[in-house]
Formats: structure tokens, C-alpha cells, sequence
């Protein structure tokens, strides 16, 4: 037996050399955290008093790293519906083509249109606003409406504009917002054409102004001023306020859109007036113009006729002929085919004047209207 032990004993493997056992890993301890359990300890959670309500905030003791709920997951982004709003308008500039009434009969047909006066917080558009507007409208050269309006600020009035306007914050209440005020101007001028004064100051305004009522354009215009230039070219200046001092307009609301609008309405008359005399009867057009302050009505019976006088009248040649002309009329010289009115006075009724007249009226070239003074200053409203 001894002799098979050793035998085995040579065979078998020799046992592998013993090793110290490998402890289980342990987690990292802090020094200065306190040993992980699954509750706090009783240092971290003051006990509770009788006095303690059940509903008081009581600080939470910090939970144990292992106990610790995973963090809650980020929460979906919430939409929220914002009340339903008027859209606002798009932002335009409304479009403008000016009319130069170059001609004669340019002139003598535009008897239809829509004069427009402002008031505004300063001399720059886009940074000062729209205070006033005034309008006044023509049909065939007479009036048959009028619109004003003042327009409410974002911002108080500036002591200067209430200097030079006499209009305060108070005058402002109850006024229309702008863009309501741009509604009301854009329908009052349907699609007439505008008379406006300096078109290069007015433009800017008016451009941001009917733009809140979505006025695309483009909206006809006639710069007065250009006009006036053509019909006074000897004076130094045409602004509106030289203008009305010079032609004695009457202006009773300097600086107000309201009072403004009729000075511009009376000027416009009393250029086309000018410009209409334009031709070879220069003489008397320079000797007979409309009386400072007088402003012909452009729906009178003679406002832009031709007139021709005949002969010495009873109650003077010059005054019938200055009547004319504060009518509105265009005084000439010679009977032509283009003659509406020839006023004769006794000892030319068969004169040669009144028969060119009639040889044009009976060979059908010309409708000329002869008339004795009496006639004429019916006519003319005398």
C-alpha cells in the first residue's frame, strides 16, 4: 500500500500554491460623508414636537446616494394659444403719380379732384407723425364735401408744436387712432385725384399714412407749387404762406390743416385761373387780374371762357372787363372760332367784331354767345 501511495503520488499534479484570499470589492468611502444607509440618521432628521403642525415645511434630509430616485425626465415643452388678434396690416407705402396739366386742356378738364392740407409733430417722416388732416372735395369745380380730422399720439405733444399749433393733449382725446384715421381719409378720397402743396414735404407722410389703410396706389396728384412757379414766375418764393400773403388770401388758422386746406383750395383757383390766360392776349392778361383776395368760382358761368368785349359800355369798359377776369374768366382780344362770350356794347352791335361772330356761328365753326351788358353782368352776378 505504501509502495501504490508513492506511485500516485509521483503522477498527480502537484497542488497549486496557496494564496491569500482576495477580499470583495468595497466602494470608495468619503471621509466626510457618513456611512451609506437606507434611512437617515437620526442626527439629520430633528424629531418632531407636539407643537410641530402637520402642514409646516420641514426641511427633507438628504436621501442615501443608493436610495436616491433617478432624476425626472425633462417635461415637454408646453404650447401655449395666445388669444386671437386683428392681424396687423402689412407694412407698405402707398404709390404716387403726379399730373403736370401741361396743357391748356389739361387745365380746363381737371374740375374734379380732392385738395388735402397736414399738420404734423415735425419736418421728418418716419420719426414725426401726422397731427391733422383736412380735405375738401370737388365735383366739376365745385365744392361738395369737407373732412378733418386730428389723430392721437404715442407721445405727448412737444411745447413747440402746441406753441406754434395751439392744439394740447386734451384737444387729443377721443381722437381716432391712426390707422383709423387713414381708413377715414382713404374713403373720403375714393379715387379722385389729390391737390396737395410741396409735394416734397407732404409725399413723405402721406406715403406712411394711407399705407396703414392698405392703399396700394397709385393715388394721381398735382403739386400746386410747381403750378405756381409756372403762373408767378417773377416771385422769390412759393410756400404756401408767401403765397396767401401775396395774393391776399384770407387765413384765419395759421398753422391748423383746417385752415390751411382752404387757402390751398382758393390758390388752386387763382392759378389755374393764371395759367389759363397764357397765350397771344398777353396784354390784357397782364393788365386784368383777378382782385387781391378775390378767388373766381371754378362753377361760375364764366370761369375759363373766352371773352371778348366790343365797343365802350355805359358802365365802363375797364370794370366789365375786371368783372371778367374776377370771374375767372380769360379776356381776348379778336373773335375766333374758339370765342365762348362777346359782350358788345351799343355802338359796336354791328360792328365788325359782331359780324365775325356771326359768319362763325352760321357756317357752324363756332358757338359764340353775344351778349349786352346788361346780359353780362347777369351773367357775371351783378
Amino acid at each position: 500500500m505504501n509502495l501504490f501511495k508513492k506511485l500516485f503520488r509521483k503522477s498527480a499534479p502537484p497542488p497549486p500554491p496557496e494564496t491569500a484570499p482576495t477580499p470583495a470589492p468595497q466602494p470608495p468611502q468619503d471621509d466626510t460623508a457618513p456611512a451609506p444607509v437606507c434611512t437617515p440618521p437620526e442626527s439629520a432628521q430633528p424629531p418632531l414636537s407636539a407643537a410641530d403642525s402637520p402642514a409646516a415645511e420641514l426641511p427633507e434630509a438628504p436621501l442615501c446616494p443608493a436610495a436616491a430616485p433617478p432624476p425626472p425626465a425633462e417635461p415637454e415643452e408646453a404650447v401655449v394659444s395666445l388669444p386671437d388678434l386683428p392681424p396687423e396690416p402689412p407694412a407698405c407705402l402707398t404709390a404716387f403719380r403726379r399730373l403736370e396739366l401741361s396743357s391748356k386742356r389739361e387745365l380746363l378738364a381737371f374740375s374734379s379732384y380732392v385738395t388735402l392740407a397736414l399738420e404734423t409733430t415735425g419736418l421728418v417722416a418716419g420719426r414725426d407723425h401726422v397731427l391733422e388732416v383736412a380735405m375738401e372735395r370737388y365735383e366739376d369745380g365745385r365744392l361738395i364735401g369737407r373732412f378733418q380730422t386730428l389723430l392721437q399720439q404715442s407721445a405727448p405733444l412737444s411745447p413747440q408744436v402746441t406753441a406754434l399749433t395751439g392744439l394740447t393733449d386734451a384737444h387729443l382725446e377721443g381722437a381716432p387712432s391712426p390707422r383709423e384715421a387713414a381708413v377715414r381719409t382713404a374713403d373720403f378720397l375714393g379715387d379722385r385725384p389729390l391737390v396737395i402743396h410741396n409735394a416734397a414735404f407732404v409725399l413723405p407722410f402721406l406715403e406712411r399714412f394711407l399705407g396703414l389703410a392698405q392703399l396700394p396706389g397709385p393715388v394721381l396728384y398735382v403739386d400746386s407749387l410747381r403750378l405756381a412757379r409756372r403762373a408767378w414766375p417773377e416771385y422769390r418764393t412759393y410756400g404756401l404762406d408767401y403765397l396767401v400773403r401775396r395774393l391776399k388770401i384770407a387765413h384765419q388758422l395759421p398753422y391748423r390743416a383746417k385752415g390751411d386746406v382752404l387757402c390751398l383750395s382758393a390758390l388752386f383757383r387763382l392759378t389755374l385761373t393764371q395759367l389759363g390766360r397764357s397765350g397771344r392776349e398777353t396784354k390784357l392778361s397782364g393788365r386784368f387780374q383777378p382782385t387781391p383776395g378775390v378767388i373766381p368760382d371754378p362753377a361760375g358761368p364764366l370761369w375759363q371762357k373766352r371773352v371778348v368785349f366790343a365797343g365802350a359800355l355805359p358802365g365802363g369798359l375797364n370794370d366789365a372787363m375786371q368783372l371778367a377776369a374776377d370771374a375767372g374768366a380769360m379776356l381776348r382780344e379778336t373773335v375766333t372760332a374758339k370765342t365762348d362770350f362777346l359782350v358788345v356794347g351799343p355802338s359796336a352791335a354791328n360792328g365788325a367784331k359782331a359780324r365775325t361772330a356771326g359768319a362763325l356761328n352760321a357756317a357752324g365753326k363756332a358757338h359764340i354767345t353775344v351778349l349786352d351788358e346788361a346780359a353780362f353782368l347777369r351773367l357775371a352776378g351783378r
